[in-house]
């Protein structure tokens, strides 16, 4: 590991870190922990294997009970502890927070109370044996009365770890008080909170068959707390140490843990202590497969036990059934095991009954996959490669009829096989199913097979210089369709070195047009320079009669131009390639130059151009039938559709790309269509919709692996409609999305921090608190003086908007500027923020004193506005317009009331509060008379975000559900909780959801 930057080896860490996931989980606590502080009992069974991170849960949510409630906790052990113990701890912290409560019991309750705690000592209770049947019917009430009295002073939240050990006795003395509160609950407030942490696979029959009592009881409620999902995986291996883990090392240690957070962590620290990580271009991978991670004793105990415990046949069969897979079929593992013979399915069957395997659509699988890990440990190397050998051996001979189909399968078991299998074999087997998962767009599986191949060329020794270099740069170009850019660029750097050792000219121009292609991607980040030295030599080098790799290596030039903010020699670039690919004919040349041509006309604000650029892209990509080509333009079209203000025809352009780049699973392109679709939905004024978009973008960046450029487009586009809307609070969470490092960049960076803070300035005027000005002033720096841009133009929308609110003719001026040079070139709408420029050209003129300037933009934003359809923007430019003929004196106060009356309802049609505050105040000035709209009227003054959050209730969503799918924070939807609540008169999510359906809501 000494390659490392960073934790070397020095050992994971195990504790202080933050909670990594949970959000479901802990939102539903909450809900339990709500419940009870409403008078409303519950026992919450919080079920989950060993290192699930069940106790983890509880510790997290701890200091949001304590602040509340009373937190007591007992604890059940392994390996027959004293009778009562968990009881008696729980009891004697309870009776530490309320010191006279056994005064409050009767004689023989109290004295039953201190028996069980032996005589306030809970390490000596009182055995089960000394207890009468009439006895235990006192512990029972005595406990439970206990319990209910403490609560009704200060709600009380018990906490018992670790049911699965309990001793009979505790079980016992807990189903009596959980069936008396029970009972009680139905009469009375009670504000309990029970909590039980259980694991079912370690729990012994006579513990399985309570808590299956317990939860027919109304007042339980249970979770099944699961493994980390892939993208929080990733998330904890930075947390406990390792920044940057590639989507190999991710994809690997998910699919030996399941996610469960302690084996995730144990396997990092195998890793880190065998020295089996490295680093590739930055990226962190593991040098060795699965199968050689060792977890602990203390981690694998509990299945081992289980599995060592199996007759040996049994365990065999496991072994080498771990080798076929996560699942497999019987009969490829007839022959495989000789000794078992008939007895092969009776073996399957008891694993089955044992829970080690599940059987589900003719093919067993692994019942999880610690238990497939160890089994597979069990066979010992060389006997597991020669079984992995005659796997393969087995299916060549099975699916000789369908070979091509089977490709892939076969040779993950040659790779396993290692030299037991024939190099050359493994190799060309390795390579196919490479390139048949590329057909596919299974850019994962593809990499692995490259990289197998590479493995087996290495030990056959013949290959070529020229044929190792192509492997690396087909197993760069795997990785990098994945986009997991370390892996591809440690590969393509090796391809480069490779190629130049072969003379192979092509092959170099095609390794570096995809490293720097791949540096665009996450590595080099806009606005920074890329080295392209190494292009530079290569086109030097190059004879007039090789113009096709002048035209190749040009088109990627121009675009890491364009990455640089060199729009001159983008320019330039792409101009050179697109005559060399007319000239020579050469389809991929041209689609090559004119998506660089395009992006450099969008940078420039020549937005026309951009879109007429990606869709000759697109016509050459098809010629082609390349759809890797199609989805760069299928994904961008709409974003120069929606600058240019043709609303409809970006929500076709979407539709068109939708399909192709989900099937593609080309996450990173989508996001990016669905980003602009957002900003089209806010200028119609949409809320639903726009909401809708944005929550597919968020989707999208997560499964993208780290793709984030659409979440600057669509998330201030929300932002600014809710703040339109008089949202603020939720217009603060769609901004706070974009520098919460995780859930969109992991590093936002300093400059898109500038511009959350430009835009939370915006929220603050309007919602009436102009920002001070030295904060104003910090926070326009970063942009003040800037030539505008396509990423910069939502910037100077922000300056225009604070100058008409402010009054700042200074201000006024330095924006319109900027706004003015974007419109003369065709853009309509900016993408992020959205405002309508012929408007905010309108507001500065005016506010300049340029009259009659100022009328010219608002008639041009009112036609511009009804051409496209952005209602509620036309809505806007008819409110400004008024105001401008407010001023003009009486013959000019119609016109001006007409306007206002046309904006205001709009405002009241689209919920757009904030402006129909503004359009109150104007009315009032000019003597308007209101306007009166039909608005949806809901029960019990709901308001229209309430309705919409109830109905997501009503679908059965938790909290954090409900957060994702409307793009907010929990804080915020537990806070719209909390008002339908109140307005609806209930005090649970049932009661809410029985509301929605009886009001005709849900």
């Amino acid at each position: 590991m000494a390659d490392i930057e960073g934790p070397g080896s020095r050992p994971v860490s195990r504790g202080g870190r933050p909670l990594v996931g949970r959000r479901h989980e802990c939102e539903w606590l909450g809900e339990q922990f709500g419940a009870t502080l409403a008078g409303d009992p519950r026992l919450a069974i919080v079920c989950g294997e060993a290192g699930i991170g069940k106790t983890r849960l509880l510790t997290e949510f701890r200091p949001r009970m304590e602040r509340d409630a009373d937190v007591v906790i007992g604890n059940c052990y392994e390996h027959s502890p004293p009778a009562y113990l968990p009881v008696a701890q729980m009891l004697d912290r309870v009776l530490a927070c309320h010191p006279g409560a056994l005064d409050s019991l009767e004689a023989n309750e109290a004295e039953s109370i201190r028996g069980i705690l032996g005589g306030n000592r809970p390490d000596t209770p009182t055995t089960p044996e000394d207890v009468s049947e009439s006895g235990r019917l006192t512990q029972f009430m005595a406990v439970s009365r206990l319990l209910i009295q403490c609560a009704s002073r200060r709600p009380l939240v018990v906490v018992i770890e670790d049911v699965h050990w309990i001793d009979q006795a505790s079980l016992d003395l807990l189903t009596g008080a959980v069936s008396a509160i029970s009972d009680q609950s139905t009469s009375s407030r009670i504000p309990l909170l029970a909590v039980a942490t259980y694991r079912p696979a370690d729990s012994p029959p006579r513990v399985a068959k309570v808590i299956a009592r317990w939860m027919r009881h109304q007042i339980c409620q249970s979770i099944d707390l699961g493994g980390l999902g892939e993208a929080e995986v990733a998330a904890l291996i930075r947390t406990v140490g390792y920044p940057q883990p590639s989507h190999q090392l991710v994809s690997m240690i998910f699919s030996v843990t399941g996610g469960n957070p302690l084996f995730v962590q144990e396997a990092m620290r195998y890793l880190a202590g065998a020295g089996a990580l490295a680093r590739r271009s930055g990226w962190l991978v593991s040098t060795v497969p699965a199968h050689e991670i060792k977890f602990p004793a203390e981690v694998t105990d509990a299945i081992r036990v289980r599995v060592e415990g199996m007759k040996d046949d049994q365990r065999d069969l496991l072994g080498v059934a771990s080798l076929l897979g996560g699942s497999f079929d019987a009969a490829l593992l007839e022959g495989l095991l000789p000794e078992i013979g008939d007895s092969l399915l009776k073996a399957l069957e008891d694993c089955v009954e044992d829970g080690l395997l599940t059987y589900s659509g003719g093919r067993f699988m692994f019942g999880h996959p610690l238990i497939r890990h160890i089994s597979h440990a069990s066979v010992i190397g060389p006997r597991r490669q020669r079984l992995h050998r005659q796997i393969a051996d087995r299916l060549e001979k099975r699916y000789s009829d369908a070979i091509d189909e089977h490709i892939p399968e076969i040779a993950r078991h040659l790779i396993a096989a290692g030299p037991e299998a024939d190099a050359e074999r493994t190799m060309e087997f390795a390579r196919k199913a490479g390139e048949r998962s590329l057909s596919l767009f299974a850019w994962e599986d593809a990499a692995m097979y490259y990289e197998g191949s590479l493995a087996a060329a290495e030990r056959w020794g013949r290959c070529s210089p020229r044929d190792y270099a192509e492997l690396r740069y087909m197993a760069g170009y795997s990785h990098y369709r994945d986009l997991d850019i370390g892996p591809c660029m440690h590969h393509l750097q090796k391809a480069i070195d490779g190629f130049k050792e072969a003379g192979d000219t092509r092959g170099l121009v095609n390794a570096l047009c995809l490293d720097v292609r791949s540096q665009m991607v996450q590595v080099a980040g806009y606005g920074r320079r890329m080295d392209l030295k190494p292009m530079e030599e290569v086109l030097a080098s190059l004879s007039p009669e090789e113009d096709q790799f002048k035209g190749e290596l040009m088109s990627v030039m121009s675009q890491a131009f364009w990455t640089a903010r060199q729009m001159p020699q983008a320019l330039e670039a792409g101009a050179t390639a697109l005559k060399i690919g007319e000239a020579l004919k050469d389809d991929r040349i041209c689609a090559d130059a004119h998506q660089s041509l395009a992006l450099t006309s969008l940078q420039s604000l020549d937005v026309d151009d951009a879109v007429e650029h990606w869709r000759e892209s697109l016509r050459y990509a098809k010629r082609l039938d390349d759809p890797w080509r199609q989805s760069w333009s299928l994904a961008r079209i709409p974003l120069g559709l929606v600058s240019a203000g043709h609303l409809a025809e970006t929500q076709s352009a979407v539709q068109e790309g939708e399909q192709h780049l989900r099937q593609m699973n080309d996450w990173a392109q989508y996001s990016i269509a669905a980003g602009a679709q957002t900003c089209a939905e806010v200028a119609r004024g949409e809320m639903r919709a726009a909401e809708d978009y944005a929550h597919e973008v968020v989707m999208a960046v997560q499964r993208s692996s780290g793709y984030p450029w659409a979440g600057p487009m669509a998330l201030p586009a929300v932002a600014g409609l809710r703040a339109l809307r008089g949202e603020f609070t939720e217009a603060e969470d769609a901004l706070d999305m974009l520098t919460e490092p995780g859930l969109v960049f992991e590093d936002p960076g300093v400059v898109l921090r500038a511009g959350v803070r430009l835009y939370k300035a915006l929220l603050d005027a309007y919602s009436g608190n102009m920002p001070e000005k030295a904060e104003l002033e910090q926070a326009l720096a970063l942009f003040t003086g800037r030539e505008p841009d396509f990423a910069w133009l939502p910037s100077f929308g922000v300056m225009a908007e604070l100058a008409g609110l402010d009054g700042s003719r200074e201000l006024a001026e330095a924006a319109a500027r900027g706004i003015a040079r974007a419109y003369e070139k065709g853009i309509v709408f900016t993408v992020g923020w959205v405002f309508c420029l012929p408007r905010l050209l309108g507001t500065t003129s005016m506010l300049l004193g340029r009259a009659n300037e100022a009328e010219r933009h608002f008639q041009e934003a009112i036609a511009v506005t009804a051409e496209s359809g952005a209602r509620l923007e036309a809505g806007r430019v008819c409110l400004d317009y008024a105001k401008l003929m407010s001023a003009g004196g009486a013959a000019r106060r119609d016109e001006a009331r007409d306007l206002l009356s046309r904006a205001r309802e709009v405002f009241e049609d689209k919920g757009a509060l904030t402006l129909s505050e503004q359009a109150a105040q104007l009315g009032e000035t000019i003597k308007a008379a209101p306007v009166k709209v039909a608005a949806p009227v809901y029960p019990d003054r709901l308001s229209e975000r309430e309705v919409e959050v109830l109905k997501l209730v009503a679908r059965g969503q938790t909290n954090q559900q409900i957060a994702d799918r409307l793009v907010l924070s929990t804080k915020t939807v537990a806070r719209h909780m909390s008002n339908i609540f109140a307005k609806i008169r209930v005090d649970n999510r049932s009661a809410a959801t029985a509301y929605a359906f009886e009001r005709g809501l849900a």
